[in-house]
């Protein structure tokens, strides 16, 4: 799911949702349930070099 090779950025996470995912022993299983469709994002636009 996260080998896309795409970037988001997301908006207004509190604080205690990103040290919950640090700490979370599965990243993918804690994006999907508590910040993916939860929160403001877009995708980042790769620079070209």
């Amino acid at each position: 799911m996260f080998n896309t090779g795409k970037t988001y950025r997301y908006f207004e996470v509190p604080k205690t949702v990103c040290l919950e995912l640090m700490e979370s022993d599965s990243k993918e299983s804690y994006m999907l349930s508590e910040v993916i469709d939860c929160f403001p994002y877009e995708q980042v636009k790769k620079r070209r070099r």
